[in-house]
């Protein structure tokens, strides 16, 4: 039986799809003195940001609704300046402070329009899947959509029945939760109703394999959302 995906604390963040094989071979694990950051840009019309430690670069043109791989950042590190990259739109330079730990992986998501762009920090789950045939599923909202969303994982193609999430607001994320390996679908509609506004189809859940879906703003789709799906995660090269 799939267990319920259940909103956690907001959090600071069209749809993307993150995902990471927790295999050992699989996880690049930082060193003891450094974090991993895999980076986002959920934006909604700054076509490419770079990503600096101080006046540092990072990582440059990342693009819009696209992630980088981890990256090892120290931990130490109390600023990361997220900016338009050149030749894009210029939003001016913003400074995210994350808090860091050693060990740890997270995933920085910059969201919003140009004229405010926003920055969250999530921390990612490194624990093993438990058993054979599962896998992890993690839905964040990225949106800057003022109304909350309920969110619908079922077989391809099932009617709507009772939402999996309730009430999933801006910047809010569930938990990883464990969930069969099997071919799946998710569907997002606005809290109380059953119009779905995003539909991320055929989503294939490995056995072994974490999966984050982001929910992001996208001016060209007809609702005002969309989805990206990113098989790339820590230490796979995809």
């Amino acid at each position: 039986m799939r267990k319920a995906l259940v909103p956690t604390t907001a959090l600071a963040f069209a749809a993307f799809v993150v995902g990471c094989n927790d295999d050992d071979e699989d996880i690049v694990r930082p060193p003891s003195t450094a974090a991993q950051i895999r980076f986002v840009n959920a934006t909604r019309d700054v076509a490419s940001i770079e990503i600096l430690n101080g006046s540092r670069p990072i990582i440059g043109a990342i693009a819009l609704r696209a992630a980088t791989s981890c990256i090892a950042v120290p931990a130490t590190t109390r600023s990361i300046v997220i900016r338009a990259a050149r030749g894009s739109l210029d939003f001016g330079t913003f400074t995210f402070s994350p808090g860091l730990v050693a060990g740890r992986r997270f995933t920085v998501i910059a969201l919003g329009p140009s004229t405010a762009p926003q920055f969250v920090e999530i921390p990612d789950d490194l624990r093993p899947v438990l058993g054979t045939g599962s896998a992890r599923l993690r839905v964040i909202n990225a949106t800057t959509s003022p109304n909350a969303f309920d969110v619908f994982v079922t077989p391809p193609g099932a009617v709507l029945g009772m939402a999996d999430v309730t009430s999933l607001a801006s910047r809010g994320s569930t938990a990883f939760v464990d969930t069969p390996s099997v071919l799946t679908e998710v569907r997002v509609t606005n809290t109380g109703s059953t119009d779905v506004l995003i539909d991320v189809r055929s989503l294939s859940l490995k056995s072994g394999e974490l999966q984050t879906v982001i929910l992001v703003d996208d001016r060209s789709a007809a609702t005002g959302f969309s989805f990206v799906a990113m098989g790339a995660g820590c230490g796979i090269g995809s």
